[in-house]
C-alpha cells in the first residue's frame, strides 16, 4: 500500500473527496502546460474516458469532469473510474495510506457468489478490450497519421481553419482512447505487483520490477534511439557531415546539410518521427519536422561520446529475482502480472506515438488560427495563441470573441503568462484528495540501478560537447529517447 502525506501544512486538516492523479497523464503532459495545451488535454481526455468505459458497457455519464488543472498540471479523476470498475466489474479500488490512515479511491464491497460471476465476466472484458486494442493500434495510427498529413498540406484558408477546428476534439478523443485504456490498466497492474512485493521493502520492490522489465522489445522509444545511433555512425564516416554538425548552424538545415546517406537518413527519421518532440504535450514546443535541432544535437552527442558499455540485466534473470522475492503460491500470479506489464508498456508506447500525431496537427491549426487573429490585432504575437483555451480560440475564429473586446483579450494573455511562469517554478503533489495535495513519503526512486558521472545538461541542451552527460529536466517523456545512446543518465529534477 502506498504511503502518502498531506503537504504544505495540511496534515491536521480533513482530506475528503475524490483522488486526482498527476501521474496518469505524465507520459503525455510531464510539466506545467500553457492554457491552450491544458484545455486540449482536458477535452480530449474526457472524451477518451467516455469512449473507453462506453466500449466496456460500464455506462459512463457523458460530459463527466475527468480532468482538472492545478498549478498548470492536468490531474485525472481516479475515483470516477474506480467507481465504474467496482460497480460493473467488482474490482477493488486503489488504496493508500494517507498520514498513516487507510484511504480508498472509492467505496467498495466484496461481491457475493452470484454477483461475482456476473461481475467477473465484465472484468474479463477489460483484458479482452486491451488485447483488441493491441490489434487495432496500427490502424488507429494510420488514421492519426493521415489526419496529421492533412494538416501539413493545408494552405489554411479561413474555411480550412474552421473545418479542422471542428475535428480536433473528435479525432483527439478517438486516438487518445487507447492510451487512456492502457494507462489505467498499466498503473493498476504495476500497483498489484508492488503489493505482492511489499515484504521486500519499497525501494527494493521498485528495483525488482524495473529489472524484470529489462530488455523490453517493441517500444517506439527504442526505435528512436537506435535510429539516432545509426545516424551518428553515418555522420562519423562523412567528414563534411561531421563538420556541419559541429558548426551547430541548423536553422537552414534543408539547404546546408550535405547530401548523401546521412541526409537520406534524416529524411527517413523525420518521415517517421517528425510529429514528435521533447515535452510534446506542450503545444508551444515545435515538432521535429518544424525544427529538428534537438535531433541534430542528439546525433552530435552520440557521435562525440561513444555509448558506454552497460551491463544489462537479462530479462530471465530479472524475472527470477522478482519471483524469488514472492511466496511460492503467488508466483504464478506475479509471472502473469509481469507479462501483462510488458505488453501494456509496449501498447502505451505505441498509444503515445499515435496521440502525438494529433498534438502535432493541432499545433499546426493553432498557429494558423493565431496568424488569423494577429491580422486584426487580437493577438500581438504568434505564441500568444497558446495563452488561450481551445474554446476561446474557436470563438475568435467564428468572430464571437472579436476586436470589440480587445483589452480583455490582451489582458487575458498577459495574466496567463504570469500564472504559467509561477506554475513552472513549483512541483505540486502527485495526488489531490479533494482540495488537498498529497505526496509519496518516498519520492525520487531510481528507475534502474547504477551510477553515472559527467556534466549535467538540460534537455534539449545547448552544448552537448561529447563529455559523459547526465541529462536533466523536470520529467522525462518519450522525446528524451533520442539522447539515450549518448547519455550516461537521465535525471528528473523535481521540487520547490
Amino acid at each position: 500500500m502506498n504511503e502518502y502525506v498531506l503537504i504544505d501544512g495540511q496534515a491536521d486538516q480533513p482530506a475528503d473527496g475524490p483522488f486526482w492523479s498527476r501521474t496518469f497523464l505524465q507520459p503525455v503532459a510531464p510539466g506545467a502546460l500553457t492554457t491552450f495545451s491544458d484545455s486540449l488535454i482536458t477535452e480530449i481526455a474526457g472524451g477518451a474516458w467516455f469512449r473507453y468505459f462506453d466500449r466496456l458497457n460500464f455506462d459512463p455519464t457523458p460530459k463527466t469532469r475527468v480532468v482538472r488543472v492545478y498549478q498548470g498540471r492536468p490531474y485525472v479523476n481516479e475515483s470516477i473510474s474506480a467507481e465504474l470498475e467496482a460497480q460493473h466489474a467488482g474490482l477493488a479500488p486503489r488504496s493508500i495510506r494517507l498520514n498513516g490512515s487507510p484511504r480508498a479511491a472509492c467505496g467498495w464491497e466484496k461481491p457475493g457468489l452470484l454477483s461475482g460471476l456476473r461481475l467477473g465476466r465484465n472484468a474479463r472484458k477489460i483484458g479482452e478490450t486491451l488485447e483488441t486494442l493491441e490489434q487495432e493500434i496500427e490502424g488507429i495510427k494510420a488514421q492519426a497519421a493521415s489526419w496529421w498529413q492533412r494538416t501539413r498540406n493545408m494552405r489554411w484558408s479561413q474555411a480550412e481553419i474552421l473545418q479542422i477546428m471542428e475535428e480536433i476534439e473528435r479525432v483527439g478523443a478517438r486516438t487518445f482512447m487507447p492510451y487512456f485504456a492502457v494507462r489505467r490498466n498499466l498503473e493498476q497492474t504495476y500497483q498489484r505487483l508492488l503489493e505482492m512485493l511489499a515484504g521486500a521493502g519499497a525501494v527494493e520492490a521498485v528495483a525488482l520490477v524495473n529489472q524484470a522489465l529489462a530488455g523490453l522489445d517493441g517500444l517506439v522509444e527504442v526505435d528512436m534511439a537506435r535510429r539516432v545511433a545509426t545516424l551518428a555512425e553515418r555522420a562519423a564516416t562523412a567528414p563534411a557531415v561531421a563538420t556541419w554538425l559541429q558548426a551547430g548552424e541548423y536553422g537552414r538545415w534543408q539547404e546546408t546539410l550535405p547530401a548523401g546517406d546521412f541526409a537520406d537518413g534524416i529524411a527517413a527519421f523525420l518521415e517517421r518521427f517528425g510529429h514528435r518532440a521533447i515535452g510534446e504535450g506542450e503545444l508551444s514546443v515545435p515538432r521535429w519536422f518544424e525544427d529538428p535541432t534537438p535531433v541534430f544535437r542528439a546525433i552530435l552527442a552520440c557521435g562525440a561520446r561513444a555509448p558506454s558499455a552497460r551491463t544489462a540485466v537479462a530479462q530471465t534473470r530479472g524475472e527470477q529475482a522478482l519471483l524469488d522475492a514472492i511466496e511460492g503460491k503467488a508466483r504464478k500470479d506475479a509471472r502473469q502480472l509481469l507479462g501483462q506489464l510488458r505488453r501494456w508498456l509496449v501498447l502505451q508506447s505505441k498509444a503515445v506515438d499515435v496521440y502525438a500525431y494529433v498534438l502535432s496537427g493541432t499545433r499546426s491549426w493553432a498557429l494558423a488560427a493565431g496568424r488569423e487573429a494577429m491580422g486584426d490585432g487580437r493577438l500581438t504575437g504568434l505564441d500568444d495563441v497558446f495563452s488561450y483555451q481551445l474554446e476561446e480560440m474557436k470563438q475568435m475564429m467564428t468572430g464571437e470573441w472579436n476586436i470589440s473586446d480587445l483589452p480583455t483579450i490582451h489582458a487575458t494573455a498577459a495574466e496567463r503568462k504570469q500564472r504559467l511562469a509561477a506554475s513552472q517554478r513549483i512541483t505540486p503533489g502527485e495526488l489531490l484528495i479533494g482540495a488537498h495535495e498529497a505526496q509519496r513519503t518516498r519520492p525520487g526512486l531510481p528507475a534502474a540501478p547504477g551510477s553515472a558521472h559527467g556534466i549535467v545538461a538540460t534537455v534539449p541542451g545547448e552544448s552537448l560537447d561529447g563529455v559523459a552527460l547526465a541529462l536533466a529536466g523536470t520529467q522525462p517523456d518519450s522525446g528524451w529517447a533520442i539522447f539515450l545512446p549518448a547519455a550516461a543518465a537521465l535525471v528528473a529534477a523535481q521540487g520547490h
